[in-house]
């Protein structure tokens, strides 16, 4: 499970949480990843080298839910 702040995403500019992990929509397909933003461009940034990177451009849509403030794993719940 993946616990995320919603608040401030929505209510503060992009830029400040550039370098975070958020969740949320890109193109239809839900993502964990890293935001990046710099000079108005915004990227998607996998910790995970095996995926790709997806920088926006004027032909995708994206919506993010919230911040990632902490992670509660199976066994924390059902054990």
């Amino acid at each position: 499970f993946v616990v995320v702040d919603r608040y401030y995403v929505k209510n503060l500019p992009l830029i400040k949480f550039s370098g975070k992990i958020v969740a949320g929509i890109v193109d239809g397909e839900g993502i964990l990843k890293r935001l990046h933003v710099e000079n108005g461009e915004v990227s998607f940034i996998p910790d995970n080298k095996e995926y790709p990177t997806k920088t926006m451009n004027e032909y995708n849509s994206y919506d993010i839910w919230g911040v990632v403030v902490g992670i509660i794993s199976f066994e924390d719940v059902f054990y």
